[in-house]
């Protein structure tokens, strides 16, 4: 806002037509799967009740404070200044033909993903560990962190990125307390291959 141009950071979409469609479809996409599988956590009597209010909390955490304020960061803000310095363009991403450019890789993989690593190293308490599973996590996080990047790139905005994010970090978190790991991890995966499946192409060969 002080610099003056919201649109260069993401905040105004180049095509509300396109971002609203396809942001609308992603949350209904995840808010399907999840509650499917809450469904068939009750059916099998693994669902565990979420008191309304930790609902409401753990909405407003993943799709405020992490989905819109990490995509604002990365994607507005630190994407748009390294796609300036580096200007190197790829032209597909997954089977799909589609220019993007050197930036957006430079900020999804060692501003966005590589960071995961940390997640084990806490210099309060002294510990200092990387496991299998937190370098699991990272290559997911410098993939998931490409792909965001991609999509703003795109939608010329930080919209759809943030719904898909928090749409993501919502449904795997919130499922993980209300059910079980199993159920939360297969219905986040199935959601996030659903929308690679028939979301994703069709966004970055749209046009605007």
């Amino acid at each position: 806002t002080l610099h003056g141009g919201p649109r260069s950071y993401g905040l105004a979409p180049r095509s509300a037509r396109l971002t609203l469609r396809w942001s609308i479809y992603t949350l209904a996409l995840f808010a399907s799967a999840s509650a499917a599988a809450a469904a068939a956590a009750w059916a099998l009597g693994a669902l565990k009740p979420v008191p309304p209010r930790q609902l409401l909390a753990d909405l407003t955490w993943f799709f405020v404070f992490v989905g819109f304020a990490e995509e604002l960061f990365f994607r507005g803000y630190m994407q748009t200044l390294l796609n300036k310095a580096f200007t190197k363009k790829y032209s597909s991403i997954l089977g799909v033909n589609y220019t993007w450019r050197q930036g957006t890789l430079i900020t999804g993989v060692f501003f966005f993903g590589l960071p995961h690593l940390l997640t084990g190293v806490n210099p309060f308490t002294g510990t200092a560990r990387v496991t299998p599973e937190t370098i699991m996590i990272t290559a997911y996080a410098c993939f998931l962190g490409v792909v965001l990047g991609v999509l703003r790139e795109k939608t010329g905005d930080i919209i759809l990125p943030a719904a898909l994010h928090g749409a993501i970090d919502a449904a795997y978190n919130i499922l993980a307390e209300a059910t079980t790991p199993l159920i939360s991890n297969t219905a986040t995966f199935t959601a996030l291959f659903i929308f690679f499946y028939t979301a994703f192409p069709r966004i970055l060969t749209e046009q605007q």
